[in-house]
């Protein structure tokens, strides 16, 4: 099953693709209970014992969340999820950058001048600061056409704990799928730099990794080898 060409991925090579990577696109097709729940459930299985010490990047509550998937596998359950796991009792998991001035000062000029994200999106008919959700508050969501995005914004260089973080982000809203509010969600990162595992990480589960410049609130693609 193919995915939209902005969405998830499919991952053409397991070998050099994260654990953390691959958690989250299982974690996100088993909630949502997609066709495709298995095969990435048997990559997870097959990149762990090819590199047993690979799940140690995952926090314990996803750790928990994975016990929990094993254990419906291996009962046959998992195709009668019904969607409805207790996640407070998870949190809190991020060290979210509330208390950051700079960090807030930031969110707040890129919400006050929308034609910043309509660069990247198109026009925008839903924004909101600090949008809840089970995880924790999105830093931005901006709603173009049937399209929601998770926006995610550091103002240091990123590392691995924002794969995680924004893939959350993306199964609660994409959780609302169901009511029909939008067609689709994407997921834009915006920060000063990132670490290898990070940038490849969020490229690997179909986010978008941007560099900002706080000052300018200049945007620029980033490509590394």
């Amino acid at each position: 099953m193919g995915f939209l060409s902005w969405g998830l991925v499919k991952i053409k090579d397991p070998e050099s693709a994260s654990a953390e990577a691959i958690y989250f696109l299982v974690l996100h097709s088993y909630l949502l209970q997609k066709p495709d729940f298995k095969n990435y459930y048997e990559m997870l299985v097959d990149h762990y014992i090819k590199h047993p010490k690979s799940l140690q990047i995952l926090t314990k509550n996803d750790l928990l969340r994975l016990k929990r998937i094993q254990d419906d596998v291996i009962n046959n359950k998992y195709s009668l999820f019904s969607g409805n796991l207790n996640f407070n009792s998870d949190l809190p998991e991020f060290k979210k950058e509330k208390n950051n001035i700079k960090h807030a000062e930031l969110c707040n000029k890129i919400v006050d001048d929308k034609k910043i994200l309509e660069a990247l999106i198109g026009p925008i008919n839903f924004l909101s600061r600090e949008y809840p959700t089970p995880f924790g508050p999105i830093d931005i969501v901006a709603q173009s056409d049937d399209t929601v995005f998770v926006i995610e914004i550091k103002t240091s260089t990123a590392d691995h704990s924002i794969i995680g973080q924004v893939m959350k982000y993306y199964i609660a809203l994409s959780l609302k799928l169901i009511i029909r509010q939008y067609d689709d969600v994407k997921m834009i990162t915006l920060c000063p730099g990132y670490d290898k595992t990070s940038y490849f990480g969020l490229k690997q589960v179909g986010a978008r990794p941007l560099i900002i410049n706080a000052t300018s609130l200049e945007i620029n693609e980033l490509k590394m080898e």
